[in-house]
């Protein structure tokens, strides 16, 4: 299978690659995210349940503005989320649980006007308290402590 080429399917709507042994750990594997930027009708991008590790490549904000799911829980990604995560207005559930990615959630994620169902590993930007469309907030396996975030308690 060469990922690659499904950025040819400029048609391609919703791509689902859940639960498989699917590796992307270098530069060269993940390129797919690159070509998926060609498929302007993508609104969902499955990639739960899989072995794709290392960082996750920022080109995935520029992904379709018409995407809707983006889930990248339970694989082994490391690094942040991309500061322009943001540019994904269309975006209503994004997903990064049970990964390794590091702390940061960048503040653009407050544009992010539709979420309905986020689910992010470390500490909650302030902007999840201006997220009105919520309705479901994951943040397991967090390690969380202390008082219940500020975002929480004025949202």
């Amino acid at each position: 299978m060469c990922l690659p080429l499904w950025g040819r399917v400029r048609a391609l709507q919703n791509l689902l690659l859940t639960e498989n042994k699917l590796e992307a750990n270098d530069k060269e594997g993940r390129e797919f995210i690159n070509s998926l930027s060609n498929c302007s009708q993508l609104r969902w991008l499955i990639l739960s349940d899989n072995s794709f590790g290392g960082h996750l490549p920022g080109s995935v904000v520029n992904l379709s503005v018409t995407l809707q799911k983006l889930y990248l829980d339970d694989n082994r990604i490391s690094g942040s989320i991309p500061a322009d995560i943001g540019n994904l207005v269309g975006l209503n559930i994004l997903l990064t649980v049970n990964n390794s990615m590091s702390e940061v959630i960048p503040d653009s994620i407050g544009k992010l006007e539709n979420l309905v169902d986020l689910g992010l590993y470390g500490p909650l930007p302030s902007e999840v308290g201006t997220m009105t469309n919520l309705n479901e907030l994951i943040l397991s396996g967090n390690k969380l402590s202390g008082q219940i975030p500020i975002a929480l308690e004025t949202a």
